[in-house]
């Protein structure tokens, strides 16, 4: 199922995905391309794992950590259409980063150093998690240097793909 934040004309709303329309409460309220998709959540919270995969620390020259490196990202950084509540296994899926049309990063989750399970159990020592709240588990190897103009696509085996435009970030507000 994939559920939704949505914006037609002045009303936001949450839904799920229905082929292409848009559905609340069992009953139709757009079309797909009828609304404005938002954020899929708005959290609290946003916790990330640095240094999850062997392949980065290799790349980078880093050594083996011994428990999951966390920092925070402002809440307002969360991205995409959707939230996918159907994904079978977590633990196992192939991810991949395109820069325009060179794959830059592909991996699977199971070669993360700390699994999903075991990182949830650690980021809720120090935190407590609230619904919306956002876990990032890390990025293999193969981070680089975008400019603007560059295309940027991720694709999530189970969950789908997300392509922005990389764009010149306005100063001030």
């Amino acid at each position: 199922m994939r559920i939704v934040r949505y914006q037609i004309e002045e009303q936001t709303g949450t839904g799920v995905v229905d082929g292409d329309l848009v559905r609340s409460n069992d009953e139709v309220v757009a079309r797909l391309d009828e609304v404005r998709l938002l954020a899929p959540c708005e959290p609290r919270t946003i916790v990330c794992v640095g240094s999850n995969y062997p392949c980065q620390l290799a790349e980078k020259g880093r050594p083996w950590p011994e428990r999951p490196a966390l920092f925070l990202k402002a809440p307002n950084a969360v991205i995409g259409p959707w939230t996918e509540t159907e994904l079978d296994d977590p633990g196992s899926v192939q991810l991949s980063t395109r820069l325009g049309t060179e794959l830059v990063q592909r991996s699977r989750t199971d070669r993360m150093i700390f699994g999903v399970g075991q990182i949830l159990a650690y980021v809720t020592r120090w935190f407590t998690l609230a619904p919306g709240d956002v876990v990032l588990t890390g990025s293999p190897a193969g981070v680089g240097a975008m400019a603007v103009g560059d295309r940027v696509t991720v694709d999530i085996d189970g969950i789908g793909a997300l392509s922005n435009t990389v764009v010149h970030r306005k100063d001030g507000p």
